[in-house]
């Protein structure tokens, strides 16, 4: 399917996809992988997305303590590559046909959103 790129959805399109997502049976994600996805969706729609870093992550998701060191401590990076792999599958599969796209691009913890298709939300 492809992205208008000249549609932004809304932020209650946004919010309702990541609703969808962690309701979905489909979305094969571990409890830790699922509150990172709404961890960072919830900071970018709260206008906070410049707080989304490693640390922030580390230790507001994973637990990890004010000491945290992404170079000894790769925890963020493995999740986030896991947690994209599940929402690849997730839009290849039960995902195919939702109006709204999250990704979480590759060299960030922002996700991306990208109108997939002319549906709208109902509620």
């Amino acid at each position: 399917m492809a992205f208008d790129q000249k549609t932004v959805p809304s932020s209650k399109a946004k919010q309702q996809q990541l609703r969808r997502i962690l309701s979905s049976p489909e979305f094969k994600a571990t409890d830790a992988q699922k509150s990172f996805l709404a961890f960072v969706v919830e900071t970018v729609l709260s206008g906070q997305s410049h707080e989304i870093k490693g640390f922030t992550v580390a230790t507001k998701v994973f637990g990890r303590g004010d000491d945290f060191n992404q170079a000894t401590d790769p925890i963020v990076s493995i999740q986030a590559n896991k947690l994209r792999r599940a929402l690849e599958r997730y839009y290849l599969t039960a995902g195919r046909n939702d109006p709204v796209r999250i990704d979480i691009p590759k060299g960030t913890y922002v996700p991306a959103f990208h109108q997939q298709n002319d549906l709208e939300w109902d509620s």
